[in-house]
């Protein structure tokens, strides 16, 4: 995520926050440790950030990621969206349909009675708190379905992000303080 907010930034930003080593240099340390990684929101940021430092040969890395079926299989809602805003933002990725179908999940799975997303999408394997949202659920689903209607005008990815972004600003609460988890369900 440091790399991400670092594209774009001047080489003594850059050397401020990572010392004698370029973006390029640290990238290639994380795109170095992606055979060993099965996470997918791990690797999705590592693509992103690849991205950003404009990062060459990144069709294997895309390999990697789609063979963790994003898509079907059961992910935190955070994996997802930042699987699809790493997708948004390298347009070029060679991954088929598979950023409509992760849009369409992340829409399809938002509550609009109660505005939020949930914590986990898929089956839930038995997780005590899959239902209960964080923060981060909600955050990185508006970012995502932001990047996705910036890509391609989907008016249902807006819509949806708005929605959520709506329930997180009425849930503020006190001096600055946030309530952190939302029953997916109730709200």
């Amino acid at each position: 995520i440091t790399l991400i907010g670092l594209a774009g930034e001047d080489s003594a930003v850059t050397r401020a926050v990572l010392g004698e080593d370029t973006l390029f240099d640290v990238c290639g340390h994380l795109v170095g440790d992606v055979p060993r990684i099965r996470n997918l929101g791990d690797i999705a940021l590592i693509l992103w950030a690849a991205w950003a430092a404009n990062y060459p040969e990144r069709d294997w890395l895309w390999e990697k990621l789609l063979s963790l079926r994003p898509a079907d299989n059961c992910y935190s809602t955070v994996e997802i969206a930042w699987t699809l805003s790493a997708l948004c933002h390298d347009a070029d990725a060679p991954v088929g349909d598979l950023r409509v179908r992760l849009a369409r999940r992340l829409v399809s799975c938002f509550n609009p009675e109660t505005g939020i997303f949930p914590h986990v999408i898929g089956k839930e394997n038995g997780s005590p708190r899959g239902h209960v949202a964080c923060f981060a659920d909600l955050v990185y689903p508006i970012l995502a379905l932001t990047h996705y209607f910036k890509l391609t005008n989907d008016r249902q990815a807006a819509e949806t992000a708005r929605r959520c972004a709506e329930q997180v600003c009425a849930r503020q609460c006190g001096a600055g303080q946030w309530w952190w988890h939302y029953d997916y369900r109730t709200g």
